[in-house]
């Protein structure tokens, strides 16, 4: 693929996907790898350059490697010095969230990091380098958790979380051909030994079973596993809209840490539905997912056949379900209160 249609690519994604105006603000997250660094690059150019769009490159220093400081210092300078951006970093200095893997409370603070960032230079969004390989490791990934729909459909190109825009211009670019531009233009960049360590599933996903699959199945795994994701995002935002104008129908009242469900309504709903309106139900109550698979949906759905008027159903993360004479109770445990309201 030539430079000129890398800059197609991106410039389509700004026109089509993410418009932006003249002044707008847009953060960079830059770790100092190849595929951040391509990011600045390119977006620089197409954006910076020739839009007038207001970059600022943002670093967050998890402090669990060595040489972590060393990569603060190298996007620093990178894009002060070569590129003559402004710059703003923060670092790890307190306990991490409980209850969650090393990378999902690392990815936490994280994206806590760029919502500070983003509404204190009121920007449009953050802008993350993820691409079409890893949005293949994604879907292998969330497949072999056992992922319904949701997870299948893996990571969007446009997105909200905690209020804030997450884009994702690179994504319909592969990682080859991020490293031919880096080789072309002879770009720095820094390298995470961690990336290489078969301690973390992804690696081994990266490392191992794609070019299995490569080799041996099909050598366009990568393109084919990108396709699902994108149909499975299509058909994923359709249900999740359905469902969530049925639940809308079938709540009889709601409070905060709180809803009841008509039991006829809930009873009376085709399988994917309900599958949809409990999940939303337990996302509205406790905030998250975390922890909830098909099989709790299961439980419920046995709850819903066959169990007994009275009797109780434990979710993790605190969340209940009550079986009742006219419906479903869902509440929090133990007085538990959460930010979001219906």
């Amino acid at each position: 693929m030539e430079i000129r249609e890398i800059f197609s690519i991106v410039e389509g994604f700004f026109r089509e996907v993410f418009p932006l105006n003249r002044g707008d603000k847009l953060i960079l997250g830059v770790s100092g790898g190849p595929d951040s660094v391509f990011m600045l690059d390119v977006l620089y150019r197409v954006l910076f350059k020739d839009e007038g769009i207001d970059l600022i490159v943002a670093h967050y220093n998890h402090a669990q490697r060595p040489d972590a400081d060393e990569d603060e210092a190298f996007v620093r300078d990178l894009a002060r010095e070569s590129y003559g951006l402004e710059f703003v970093s923060d670092r790890l200095s307190s306990d991490l969230p409980k209850g969650l893997g090393l990378e999902a409370a690392l990815r936490r603070v994280r994206y806590g990091f760029f919502k500070d960032i983003c509404r204190s230079y009121n920007a449009r969004a953050v802008s993350l380098a993820h691409n079409m390989d890893d949005q293949a490791e994604t879907v292998l990934l969330n497949l072999l958790r056992g992922s319904g729909m949701q997870g299948l459909k893996a990571m969007l190109p446009k997105s909200s979380r905690d209020g804030i825009t997450i884009i994702r211009p690179i994504m319909r670019i592969s990682r080859y051909q991020i490293e031919d531009y880096i080789r072309e233009k002879s770009l720095p960049y820094r390298i995470d030994s961690s990336n290489f360590s078969m301690d973390f599933m992804r690696n081994k996903i990266r490392h191992e079973l794609l070019p299995f699959l490569a080799e041996h199945y099909n050598p366009r795994i990568k393109e084919r596993l990108f396709s699902l994701a994108n149909i499975m995002a299509q058909d994923y935002d359709f249900i999740y809209n359905v469902s969530s104008q049925v639940l809308k129908n079938i709540v009889v009242f709601a409070k905060d840490g709180e809803l009841f469900l008509s039991r006829t309504a809930m009873e009376s709903l085709q399988e994917s539905i309900a599958r949809q309106v409990f999940r939303l139900v337990v996302w509205r109550l406790k905030g998250d997912l975390n922890r909830i698979d098909f099989r709790h949906y299961e439980e419920f759905a046995r709850m819903m056949r066959t169990w007994p008027n009275g009797s109780r159903l434990d979710l993790p993360g605190d969340v209940s379900v009550e079986k009742k004479a006219r419906g479903y109770r869902f509440f929090l445990r133990e007085g538990k209160t959460n930010e979001r309201q219906w």
